[in-house]
């Protein structure tokens, strides 16, 4: 519409030079200014209609123009009115100025023609009439323009409102570039003032980088000038910088294209992803540091390992560290995970002091950290390995105790290492060396630490196929009775013998047994094996009521369904309870409520409990009445030591001691004469050793008892002359 009304007007303006021309009387000066006015007029009418009304110097030029065209000798009179008020609506955009204008010029005219000019009111009454009827028809016209432009203004409003309203920041440009719409939310973003800036300037001034933080976008590149050469910018990742700090948004734009396909200008849509983008890099580091201590965990570890194995060609080697602190399970029990997590963190800061720059620190888990070093020496790493111990090993002050941690270090290098993993696996196993060698030290790796490994791995995996597929042998031990010489006991001792390893000493596979678990399988297997063949004895030998020994480990006598399990079997076997011996060794009972009641239980079931090899644990003499046992067994240990007269009054004690407490007494690892004089002497019950008969299967026990074998010398008779009963062991 307001198109119509600025050509309309145009045209009349063009139609009213020749009246001026052709008006009688009129002054060449006159018609001169009258084309200047018509000109003036058309040029700020191009200029006005684009860039919206301007200051107010500029009207007044406007009025004197339009009062040239609107002078009487105008053949039109009401042409330059008409044009006035069709300019004036058609720049403020304000019907009520429009209809200002129209009646500022109808009285202008009217005094100019009735006053002025004195032309008589018959000769004005058609201009007259002319200016009524064309004001009019203004009137009309700029009336409906009103509604029109009303309309026009109510959906700006509410697109105005909508823009302002938006979460998503929206710059707009015309087709030179320049900003034309900045919304409340791309200034929340960015709120820098919009000046004019060159293009390969705007980077910097509004601080626009990559996804880095650090490099600034290129000028080609920024998301308005690309979408103003007609590109389609789809989630541009951009961080804007400014005082109030950083954002980083998605800019998705395009170019604004006419209906006629000439290019208007573009817009941009600014997503803010800030939040987005903070919860990421949380979850990242959430999933590449330790919560606790806030150190790179086991994963990033790994990726710098990989990549320092994927760079060390031409590289200097690179070194680990494992560190694991000793003790830490009984910090956790004893004074709580709060105080654990407490020491954990201190350690962390501790590692990181003493590393310092020589290298990066992890948490591996639990109380596991790593040291990665790069460009080392073996010289630099034991002096980097001894730092860390004395920096861990100072008092740490936990308020209201002052607690010492220590560790244990494994070292390793990537020279013998020919993967990151088998890096850490090393430095992991040299660290479990130096446990085993003392704790509070450290220890490099070497080749046979390894192959230890896959011995015990191989081992273990045998073991568990032999358990499973009964592919193990019982050997027993006679116990002799040191007053009649007769066997009046065995003990009953695994043995494995594996067709491709050959045969595995109990001192290798026992052990791997109780730290694998499989010596639960495996006690379990024994007793079931030794209770039958006890029972087949006693049906075979009514005369000799054999009993048998079957040692129980630390972690039997935990299960929790130990009590049920021995009770089944000799329910499953019909062995008499007597038969039975468990053996168990001082440790099992030290300071466990749980165990010490375990054992009563068995005891209550009819078997007897005997404590292996006494002396060498935590039990003291004293201590032996308070024990739910009715067996001492001394420790061969000491009886080696009889025939130094070292061990002998510790031996001595322990029979007599025992004895006072109606218990019996085996001695163990019986191998000279002098022994068992000496155990005969103090009145020793019963003995086993390899003097006396070394392990067999059950076979060879069959032929002792058959024979009655007596290795020992005729028993000693008692006091009225007949020899004494025979206990059992």
């Amino acid at each position: 519409m307001r198109w119509v009304f600025l050509l309309f007007a145009f045209g009349l303006a063009l139609v009213s030079l020749p009246g001026i021309w052709t008006a009688p009387g009129t002054n060449w000066w006159w018609r001169a200014a009258h084309v200047v006015a018509v000109g003036w007029l058309l040029l700020r009418w191009r200029t006005e209609y684009r860039r919206g009304p301007s200051q107010v110097g500029w009207h007044v030029l406007d009025a004197a123009a339009l009062l040239v065209v609107s002078l009487p000798e105008s053949a039109f009179p009401a042409v330059g009115l008409f044009y006035g008020a069709c300019y004036w609506r058609a720049v403020s955009l304000s019907t009520v100025r429009a209809v200002g204008v129209i009646s500022a010029y109808g009285a202008l005219f009217a005094v100019v023609v009735l006053v002025v000019e004195s032309v008589p009111p018959p000769l004005a009454a058609g201009p007259v009439v002319g200016l009524l009827a064309s004001s009019l028809l203004i009137h009309l016209i700029v009336a409906t323009m009103g509604r029109h432009e009303l309309s026009l203004s109510t959906e700006r409003e509410l697109l105005a409102a909508v823009l302002e309203n938006l979460d998503v920041g929206v710059l707009a440009t015309d087709a030179d570039g320049a900003l034309t719409v900045v919304n409340d939310a791309a200034h929340h973003l960015h709120p820098v003032p919009i000046e004019p800036t060159a293009s390969n300037e705007v980077a910097g001034r509004y601080g626009l980088f990559e996804p880095d933080g650090v490099t600034p976008v290129r000028a080609d590149d920024l998301p308005l000038t690309r979408a103003l050469r007609g590109e389609r910018v789809r989630n541009r990742e951009v961080v804007m910088a400014s005082d109030a700090g950083r954002r980083t948004v998605f800019a998705n734009g395009r170019a604004i294209v006419g209906a006629d396909g000439r290019r208007l200008g573009a817009v941009l849509a600014l997503h803010d992803v800030t939040g987005i983008k903070r919860a990421e890099a949380a979850l990242q580091r959430q999933a590449t540091h330790d919560p606790l201590t806030d150190l790179p965990n086991r994963e990033l570890l790994r990726r710098w390992l990989e990549h320092a194995f994927a760079q060390r060609q031409g590289s200097p080697p690179s070194a680990l560290l494992f560190v694991d602190l000793d003790g830490f399970k009984t910090v956790n029990d004893s004074l709580g995970h709060a105080t654990g997590d407490t020491v954990l963190q201190a350690v962390a800061r501790r590692l990181l002091d003493a590393v310092s720059d020589r290298g990066a620190v992890a948490r591996l888990g639990g109380d596991e950290f790593a040291v990665l070093v790069e460009d080392t020496d073996l010289a630099g790493l034991r002096q980097l390995a001894e730092h860390v111990l004395a920096r861990l090993s100072v008092p740490l002050d936990l308020g209201n105790r002052h607690l010492v941690v220590t560790a244990s270090v494994g070292v390793a290098t990537s020279d013998g290492s020919p993967s990151a993993g088998d890096l850490l696996r090393n430095a992991d196993l040299a660290m479990y060396a130096a446990k085993e060698a003392g704790r509070s030290r450290f220890t490099f790796f070497a080749p046979s630490m390894h192959e230890a490994v896959v011995r015990r791995l191989t081992l273990e995996a045998g073991l568990r196929q032999a358990i499973s597929q009964q592919q193990l042998q019982l050997a027993y031990q006679p116990i002799f009775n040191l007053r009649t010489g007769q066997v009046t006991g065995v003990e009953a001792l695994a043995r494995w013998s594996d067709p491709s390893l050959g045969v595995i000493a109990p001192s290798e596979f026992i052990p791997l047994a109780e730290a694998s678990g499989l010596v639960v399988p495996l006690g379990s297997w024994v007793l079931s094996q030794a209770c039958r063949q006890a029972k087949t004895w006693r049906t075979r030998f009514p005369s000799q009521p054999i009993v048998v020994a079957v040692n129980l480990s630390v972690r039997q006598v935990r299960e929790p369904h130990l009590v049920e399990a021995v009770a089944g079997t000799l329910s499953e076997t019909s062995l008499d309870p007597t038969a039975l011996v468990l053996e168990i060794t001082e440790g099992t009972l030290m300071d466990r409520l749980d165990a010490f009641r375990t054992v009563q239980r068995l005891r209550d079931l009819g078997v007897s409990i005997a404590i292996d090899d006494f002396g060498t644990g935590y039990s003291s003499l004293a201590r032996l009445r308070d024990l739910p046992v009715d067996l001492v067994k001394i420790d061969k240990s000491f009886i080696d030591a009889i025939d130094d007269q070292g061990g002998a009054p510790i031996a001595a004690a322990t029979i007599a001691l025992a004895h006072s407490l109606g218990l019996r007494v085996v001695a163990e690892g019986v191998e000279t004469e002098e022994q068992v004089a000496f155990l005969r002497g103090q009145d020793c019950d019963a003995a086993q050793g390899f003097l006396l008969h070394r392990p067999g299967n059950a076979a060879v026990i069959d032929q002792l008892l058959a024979l009655d074998v007596h290795p020992l010398p005729a028993p000693r008779t008692g006091r009225g002359g007949s020899p004494e009963p025979a206990p059992h062991p």
